[in-house]
């Protein structure tokens, strides 16, 4: 009579191996998502605490603090124009940074 050895397949070990390290990879996969999300979520609250409130309406030559129209706009070069009428570029210039923020 002959013995045949059916040698095939996995060990009870060697499955458990592979159990214990997917399992290894998906927590720490886990961790990371959980991290990023947390960071995100700090992100955002401390973007949103950092919106500027201006203390007046106007700054101290009558250029509206913060602008919020087109009038705003027009308003502030026409101060700007009566301080110095001859430097139109640097007006623009000042005007296009303000304008930016909106």
């Amino acid at each position: 009579m002959t013995r045949h050895n059916n040698n095939s397949g996995f060990a009870v070990i060697e499955g458990l191996l592979i159990l214990v390290i997917v399992a290894i990879i998906g927590f720490v996969g886990y961790k990371v998502e959980k991290t990023r999300n947390d960071t995100n979520k700090l992100n955002e609250q401390s973007a949103a605490q950092q919106v500027a409130v201006p203390k007046s309406n106007t700054s101290g030559t009558g250029v509206p603090a913060s602008i919020k129209s087109t009038s705003d706009l027009t308003k502030a070069l026409n101060v700007l124009n009566t301080d110095n009428p001859d430097d139109n570029s640097a007006d623009l210039t000042q005007i296009d940074s303000q304008s930016s923020a909106f």
